[in-house]
């Protein structure tokens, strides 16, 4: 599954388990239970910022990728800490892979901030007011 079907995934679970468990906390007529529905998509939000893809270990692996003699020069870097020097060709396809992956990434963040935005208001909203809610629906 793709990192975005994973983020997607991680929105419809914390719609389902807190409007799940509301509802069955409703359905059983206790107001604390379902209140913890809110706590889920809580959790599911920390877990999406806490573990989240290294994306600088990716961007440096793509750099890696671009060219045979660039792996060898990055590996040199790598190891020794002494800046490699480039050709021009060579610098040239390095700016367009750092560019690239930059775009990536920056559509990742996005998609992966939405998911944490949703989930959090979802689960703060459970728990700020779900016991409102169960008033207005059991009386």
């Amino acid at each position: 599954m793709s990192q975005k079907g994973v983020y997607y995934l991680a929105i419809v679970a914390s719609v389902i388990c807190a409007m799940g468990i509301f509802t069955y906390g409703v359905h059983i007529n206790s107001k604390d239970d379902a209140v913890r529905g809110g706590a889920i998509p809580v959790l599911v939000s920390f877990l999406l910022l806490f573990l989240r893809r290294n994306y600088s270990e990716q961007s440096f692996d793509a750099l890696r990728n671009a060219e045979p003699g660039i792996a060898s020069k990055l590996d040199s870097f790598e190891s020794s800490q002494t800046v490699p020097s480039f050709t021009d060709e060579e610098t040239g396809k390095l700016l367009m892979a750092i560019l690239s992956r930059l775009n990536i990434e920056a559509n990742e963040r996005k998609v992966q901030d939405g998911a944490l935005f949703v989930a959090s208001v979802i689960g703060t909203i459970m728990l700020a007011f779900g016991d409102y809610f169960f008033k207005l629906i059991r009386g």
